[in-house]
């Protein structure tokens, strides 16, 4: 068991996560449950309905089996298991994204064990209610705490696997969502005309499970006239031996893009860890940022009619998107709002004010019309049903890409407000935003400069007219940044 001042470091900005061992282990679950548990009751009654779903980390199963104890002895008993059985995986597979729609306007409270797009010593917890609103961490960390300082003297003896699932109840409505979830894409896929050629990597993550399956049998995708699908890295292994899965940098897509030139594929799609993140790169090795995929995404859902039906033509972006997000939805009668970086409190506003398509550079895309949570798979039909108004799938990249947009680059420093302030006093001439961090405007260019939520980290983005003003400008933010003392991950 670790220290409370450990655990308590594992309460993020939106979710818990931490390093295995050093910020959160599976003791956090049981005092986590026991927590909750009491909050639920007060919030929602004994008879609240909970839905559990993981990734394909190994270290989940003790973590979820405690955190189900803790639950359980705080006088909850409606659990529900949103996993897709897998062998190895006592608890199933279920995506962040999946467990979504899954659970939308159906289980009071969802649980789902991922540390998303982090590397496998990195285990972690997203617990969000029937609207896919996240409880806040300030909120889970008063009530781990308090839990923790009750009863952790007194100890607790674990439940086994079987003890743990056998606390699960049989419930139609996974498979009624699921159903839905896939009629829906049948939908967006089925609008397709032309054939396509592409490759999908999976990077052993939690799209292995029912990202996998729809993609595999789906009657429209298994077309062979129509669609040739190469499938890369599918099978569950939470170590991702073949690379990380954040789909924001860049170096990860290597992989694909060698197999999608040896192979002759228009391009590659890239899920990150949990799936709830996706990513394009195209022949050439060039990576279409999240912000490009919003652009593509909300001039569809401007045009197709999502909108109408909706009613709602808001489209969010945040301080690291290109320009060309706010062009679109101005373009096809769309209105634009540049928001704060986080998916917690991004979803919040998104929510409130009724956004039909949210997203983020790091390629999170919210869809307001289906539980304002991300379905890449989505944004995967949107994207080809683009790329058919082009020749080819590179023409429709280049349409969007006109700029050059750099990936975000992450710099490790413990002083954060030290170096943002250092930073902004670097640039006194130049014009300036705080909606988040500091975004720098000067001549045909603009940088973001942010501290993470999550890590000792300062990620910076930014845009320039061409590749020669980007690399002039940033090489000298780059110097700002290395001289303070920080260096880049």
């Amino acid at each position: 068991m670790l220290s409370l001042e450990q655990y308590q470091t594992a309460f993020k900005s939106y979710d818990i996560r931490g390093i295995r061992g050093k910020e959160i282990d599976a003791d956090l679950g049981y005092y986590l449950g026991l927590g909750l548990g009491d909050y639920i009751r007060e919030q929602s009654g004994d008879q609240a309905t909970m839905m559990i779903g993981a990734d394909t980390r190994p270290n989940n199963t003790q973590l979820i089996n405690n955190t189900l104890l803790g639950l359980s002895q705080s006088g909850l008993s409606n659990f529900v298991s949103a996993g897709m059985e897998c062998d190895g995986y006592p608890h199933g597979i279920c995506s962040t994204a999946m467990a979504y729609q899954l659970s939308y306007q159906t289980y009071d409270y969802s649980i789902i064990f991922s540390a998303s797009h982090n590397s496998a010593e990195y285990i972690g917890i997203k617990i969000f209610t029937r609207e896919n609103k996240f409880i806040p961490t300030s909120v889970l960390k008063k009530l781990f705490t308090k839990a923790f300082e009750k009863y952790s003297v007194q100890g607790f003896t674990p439940l086994s696997d079987t003890q743990a699932i056998d606390l699960y109840k049989q419930d139609s409505h996974i498979e009624v969502n699921k159903k839905k979830r896939s009629d829906m894409l049948d939908h967006y896929f089925g609008q397709l005309t032309k054939s396509h050629s592409f490759a999908i990597d999976y990077g052993h993550g939690a799209a292995v499970a029912y990202e996998m399956e729809y993609i595999t049998q789906s009657p429209i995708l298994r077309n062979r006239d129509r669609f040739h699908i190469q499938h890369l890295f599918g099978s569950p292994d939470g170590n991702f031996p073949a690379h990380e899965t954040d789909t924001s940098r860049f170096s990860n897509y290597e992989k694909l893009s060698q197999e999608i030139q040896n192979n002759d594929k228009e391009f590659g799609f890239m899920f990150d860890g949990d799936a709830d993140r996706l990513g394009i790169v195209l022949k050439n090795g060039t990576v279409m940022t999240g912000d490009i995929l919003t652009a593509i995404v909300a001039k569809q859902a401007l045009t197709n009619g999502m909108g109408d039906t909706f009613g709602s033509k808001k489209i969010f972006y945040e301080v690291f998107s290109s320009q060309v997000v706010k062009q679109v939805a101005a373009q096809y009668g769309g209105e634009s709002t540049m928001v704060r970086v986080g998916r917690g409190a991004f979803c919040e506003q998104v929510i409130a004010e009724h956004g039909l398509i949210a997203g983020e550079s790091s390629a999170h895309i919210l869809f307001g019309p289906y539980g304002y949570a991300e379905i890449p798979l989505l944004a995967l039909a949107l994207i080809l049903k683009e790329s058919e108004n082009f020749a080819s799938f590179n023409e429709m990249a280049a349409h969007y890409m006109s700029t050059y947009k750099s990936q975000v680059y992450h710099f490790a420093i413990a002083d954060k407000d030290g170096l943002m302030q250092h930073i902004d006093d670097s640039y006194p001439e130049l014009s300036k935003n705080y909606v988040d961090g500091v975004r720098i405007d000067g001549d045909g260019f603009w940088f973001t400069v942010r501290k993470s939520g999550t890590e000792d980290i300062v990620k910076v983005a930014g845009e320039a007219t061409d590749t020669a003003q980007f690399e002039k400008e940033w090489t000298k933010l780059k110097q700002i940044i290395l001289e303070y003392g920080a260096h880049e991950k």
